[in-house]
């Protein structure tokens, strides 16, 4: 691939292409129509990949960025690139993801800036910042429907991560299982990056769902390992050493209960996505055992969902949220379940 510069490169230009769809999957569907990019083959870590017009530095860098330093770019029809794309994506609509860091009220880090940058060009999404007490004020107040699908702050602005946390959904006439909650939020304490190791955490229900959804668009592009982890409640004493009281994810998998059907849901939707997952069980009191499924793993990111609740009501039961926020040196993506 030739470098970044004025001058433009002489690019090995391919007539016939031929993708692997589980390599093409590597690239985000946004990212590879917005780029016309496709993933053709990889050896050795090496992955080639087609572009209509790899002139395009921004295209061009982006691409590499999502596949990794190491990616071949060569030069391919455009039609037959969307051919291809459409093939393997089919013909849904590919809306760029909005990201937005608040930077209010405490001043924006160069840390946190160069994170939601690398977020964004991992997502292809596109990035803004608020500054402004009455953008961020949109955000818990309006909904944020019309602002942004990620909200991304750090975890020195605590009185936002709560009111962002407790917002309230606006009501649309709809019953709030039947509306559309607009955004996810990332708590970026320490940013780790790259992406190499994602914590999945499963509560059980459909909320779980839109986590899962945005585990993988996260995992996929950057072919980070994930671990889905599921807490059961620990067994009483009297009962230790009964085989039929303890429970395996095997065991669990087989299970006709709401945990063992989503664990099952989870496992599939991994697998057809081809991303490198690990199911794993552990038992005892939620917050105690995912913070040290956090400490043994460490892990690059935890994804978990939640819903719109009070702060002082989440104190009160316990809401694992509450403990990770205040004990978790990572970044936290909390993201509320979404149906239509």
């Amino acid at each position: 691939m030739g470098g970044i510069g004025p001058h433009k490169t002489a690019y090995l230009t391919l007539d016939e292409l031929t993708a692997d769809p589980t390599l093409a999957r590597r690239l985000p569907p946004d990212l590879a129509w917005r780029c016309h990019a496709l993933p053709l083959a990889e050896d050795n870590g090496r992955i080639t990949v087609a572009m209509a017009d790899p002139d395009d530095a921004e295209a061009r860098e982006a691409v590499v960025a999502a596949l990794g330093p190491k990616s071949c770019v060569v030069k391919g029809p455009a039609l037959a690139i969307d051919a291809q794309l459409t093939e393997i994506w089919g013909h849904q609509a590919h809306s760029r993801l909005r990201l937005q860091v608040c930077a209010w009220p405490d001043t924006l880090s160069g840390e946190l800036w160069d994170y939601a940058q690398s977020l964004g060009v991992l997502l292809g999404a596109r990035l803004g910042c608020m500054s402004t007490a009455e953008e961020v004020d949109a955000l818990t107040k309006e909904g944020g429907r019309a602002h942004c699908d990620l909200a991304i702050l750090g975890n020195h602005g605590r009185p936002l991560i709560r009111a962002l946390l407790s917002r309230s959904v606006p009501d649309d006439g709809l019953p709030y299982q039947q509306r559309m909650v607009p955004f996810a939020v990332l708590v970026a304490q320490r940013p780790r990056w790259p992406l190499e190791r994602i914590l999945l955490v499963i509560c059980g229900d459909r909320a779980d769902n839109s986590a899962v959804e945005w585990a993988l668009s996260l995992a996929q592009p950057s072919a980070a390992l994930v671990t889905a982890v599921a807490v059961v409640p620990p067994v009483p004493a009297m009962y230790h050493g009964l085989s039929r009281m303890e429970q395996g994810v095997a065991e669990l998998l087989a299970t006709d209960t709401p945990l063992g059907r989503q664990m099952h849901q989870v496992a599939r939707r991994l697998a057809e996505c081809h991303v490198d997952s690990i199911l794993r069980l552990r038992q005892g009191a939620p917050d105690q055992q995912i913070c040290r499924e956090v400490v043994e793993g460490d892990y690059d990111l935890i994804v978990m969902a939640t819903s719109p609740c009070r702060w002082w009501l989440r104190q009160l039961k316990g809401d694992p949220v509450c403990s990770l926020l205040s004990w978790v040196d990572r970044p936290l993506l909390l993201v509320e379940p979404t149906t239509a």
